[in-house]
C-alpha cells in the first residue's frame, strides 16, 4: 500500500496487476497538527515558498552558499516587498542554523527559514502566493492545491515535462524570467484535498495502516 502526496503520483505507479494499492494523501502528521492552518506571518507584499531539495541544499552549504544561484539572483531581483518563505528538505532540519548564518553572511533578506521548514507542507502552501523550487515533488501538491510553480532546475524539464507543456507549471533558469513568473502567477483552482476534512484524514490513514499491517502478516 503507498500513501501518496496527490493523484498524479497515483497515476504514475507502476502497474503490478493489482498487487499495489494507493491511497492519495499529502503529509501524514494529522494527528498532532492541524495542516489546513496559515503560518502566523509578517504582513508582505508577495510571499513565494521555495521548496529546497536535501542533496541540492547540502551541496550549497559545502561550497558556502546557501541557496542555489538562480535563487539567491531572483531574491535580489525581486520588489523589496516580497517574502520569501524557505522550507529544507525534511531531511536537512539539523541545518537550519548554518542556512541561516549562510544567508546573513550574503545579505540576504526578506527570508524565513525556521518556520517554514518545521510546519507542515501544506500550511506553507496556504500561507504563499507561489511556489518556486528546482524539481521538488512538493511542486506537485502545490499545483493541486491551486498554487503556480516555478522551475528552475534543467532536469525538472523532463520530471515535469507533462504540466510544464500543458501550461500548469513554468520552467525559467533566469533570474529576471523567475521574478515576471512568480508577479505574474495567481492561483487558479483549489483541487479537494483530503486534508480539509480532518476526520476522512484520521479515517483513511487509520484504514491504510490496518492494511500494511494485514501485508505484514500474510508476507509473514
Amino acid at each position: 500500500v503507498f500513501w501518496v502526496w496527490s493523484d498524479y503520483f497515483r497515476r504514475i505507479m507502476p502497474k503490478s496487476n493489482g498487487q499495489i494499492a494507493t491511497v492519495v494523501g499529502g503529509d501524514l502528521r494529522w494527528r498532532s497538527v492541524d495542516l489546513a492552518a496559515p503560518l502566523a506571518l509578517p504582513p508582505a507584499e508577495r510571499r513565494i515558498l521555495c521548496l529546497e531539495q536535501g542533496p541540492t541544499l547540502a551541496y550549497h552549504l559545502r561550497r558556502g552558499s546557501p541557496l542555489p544561484d538562480p535563487v539567491v539572483a531572483s531574491i535580489r531581483a525581486a520588489p523589496p516587498g516580497w517574502q520569501w518563505l524557505i522550507r529544507l528538505h525534511p531531511r536537512m532540519i539539523s541545518n537550519v542554523s548554518a542556512f541561516v548564518e549562510g544567508m546573513r553572511r550574503q545579505g540576504i533578506e526578506n527570508v524565513l527559514v525556521e518556520g517554514p521548514s518545521l510546519a507542515p507542507l501544506s500550511s506553507c502552501l496556504e500561507s504563499s502566493d507561489a511556489v518556486l523550487t528546482g524539481f521538488s515533488a512538493g511542486a506537485i501538491e502545490a499545483h493541486d492545491a491551486g498554487l503556480p510553480v516555478v522551475l528552475f532546475e534543467p532536469m525538472a524539464q523532463q520530471l515535469f515535462r507533462e504540466p510544464i507543456e500543458a501550461g500548469a507549471m513554468q520552467f525559467s533558469d533566469d533570474p529576471a524570467g523567475i521574478v515576471a513568473a512568480l508577479a505574474a502567477a495567481a492561483r487558479h483552482h483549489q483541487a479537494p484535498l483530503i486534508r480539509r476534512d480532518r476526520r476522512l484524514a484520521l479515517a483513511a490513514m487509520d484504514e491504510v495502516l490496518a492494511m500494511g499491517a494485514g501485508l505484514g502478516k500474510g508476507a509473514a
